[in-house]
């Protein structure tokens, strides 16, 4: 699909809901994995600050991610975790990065259905998501339901990894006197 501009696009704002139920649940998951990614960062961090220096959790919140993600890095190269475990942290944490900048997008940016036909007769096909930072990329490619299903479990995966890292964190961490 080559690029629109906003005003093409238009037409696939308004949606009807029929077709779209497995793209809801999808995107439903890539924002609550999402946040699941955002809060295993957050308690990392908690982890690895010296006890007097702890903020409240809602602090940590009120943040960027990638600022939260720069300040896990650097407590992760400075703390006594083995040089394995500080090896998979740093890239989980890369690929955590990279995934939360699509769930950005998805989560914040206006999505066009793009559909087979007319919107008021059409099947949908896909959805876009408009970039309104990017004037020369108004819309990204459309992703068709394999593609963000896709996207979903590589969401879940990160997650995942991170959950399991952070076990692995904290029995090592408790496991040093």
């Amino acid at each position: 699909m080559e690029n629109k501009t906003i005003r093409d696009a238009l037409r696939g704002f308004v949606t009807n809901a029929e077709g779209m139920h497995d793209y809801q649940c999808e995107i439903g998951s890539i924002i609550i994995n999402g946040g699941a990614i955002e809060l295993l960062i957050d308690v990392m961090i908690q982890e690895l600050m010296p006890e007097g220096e702890r903020p409240p959790i809602e602090e940590l919140r009120d943040g960027m991610f990638a600022r939260r993600r720069s300040k896990l890095v650097q407590l992760v190269g400075k703390s006594a975790l083995s040089s394995g475990l500080k090896s998979e942290l740093t890239t989980a944490l890369e690929k955590a990065e990279a995934i939360m900048r699509v769930r950005n997008i998805i989560a914040h940016g206006p999505m066009v259905v793009v559909y087979e036909g007319e919107p008021e007769a059409g099947k949908p096909k896909g959805l876009a998501f408009l970039m309104l930072k990017d004037s020369k990329n108004m819309m990204t490619p459309y992703a068709d339901i394999e593609g963000l299903r896709r996207t979903t479990a590589n969401v879940y995966d990160v997650a995942r990894e991170l959950e399991a890292l952070l076990s692995k964190m904290t029995e090592e961490m408790a496991a040093k006197p």
